[in-house]
Formats: C-alpha cells, sequence, structure tokens
C-alpha cells in the first residue's frame, strides 16, 4: 500500500473511532437520562472494528491496543459526564429563567421553550 492510501486508510480509522466514541457517548447520555436512543448504532461492533483498523494501520502491540482501548473508553465516559452536566446546566438556567417571569409570562416561556425543543 502507498503513502497516501495508508494515511488516508489511517485518517478512516480515527475518524471511524471518533464517530464510535461520540455515538457510544450519546447512547450511555441517554440511558442515564431515561430517554429514547435517537439513532441505533453497535457500539461495541463498530468501536471494535474501528480500533481493528487503528491497530491494523499503526501496527499495534497487543499491549498498545488494550492501552487505546481503556483510553477510548475513557473518553466516551468522560463525553457522557460533559453531557449530562450540560443537561443540568440547560436545566438549571430553564429554572432561573422561570423565576424571574409572571405566571402568564412561564406560561408563554413553556410554549416557546417546546417549540424550540421540538426543532
Amino acid at each position: 500500500m502507498n503513502t497516501h492510501g495508508r494515511a488516508f486508510g489511517f485518517i478512516a480509522a480515527v475518524f471511524a473511532i471518533g464517530v464510535a466514541s461520540g455515538a457510544m457517548g450519546m447512547h450511555v447520555y441517554e440511558l442515564k437520562m431515561h430517554t429514547p436512543p435517537v439513532i441505533s448504532i453497535d457500539y461495541q461492533e463498530d468501536s471494535h472494528a474501528a480500533l481493528d483498523e487503528m491497530a491494523k494501520q499503526l501496527r499495534l502491540n497487543d499491549s498498545q491496543r488494550e492501552r487505546v482501548q481503556t483510553i477510548l473508553d475513557e473518553c466516551i465516559m468522560e463525553e457522557a459526564e460533559l453531557l449530562m452536566r450540560v443537561k443540568q446546566i440547560q436545566q438549571t438556567g430553564r429554572g432561573r429563567i422561570l423565576e424571574v417571569l409572571e405566571p402568564e409570562q412561564r406560561t408563554d416561556f413553556e410554549t416557546l421553550f417546546s417549540r424550540a425543543a421540538t426543532n
């Protein structure tokens, strides 16, 4: 395989790992927030395929592969925690806004908020 082909394969593997990590993070976030998943992906299969490709392109030994998998797993969990924190910040901000509003304004705010959430 030429250098350009290898570079493309490496970039594709890194991209696939990123997609799998992001999807897994969203899945964990949705599970913790008790919401139905937005997309359906076999996260384990996708992440293993991406890791396989990365290991092949980089010629990782077993120890390196194991350490990379651990790092990816940790990153997925960190992403999920960040997403949960963002949701908490949004809910806190919404509650603070509601405290400022008069009762009729609260109704209008809830309508606006619901409309924005569905878009």
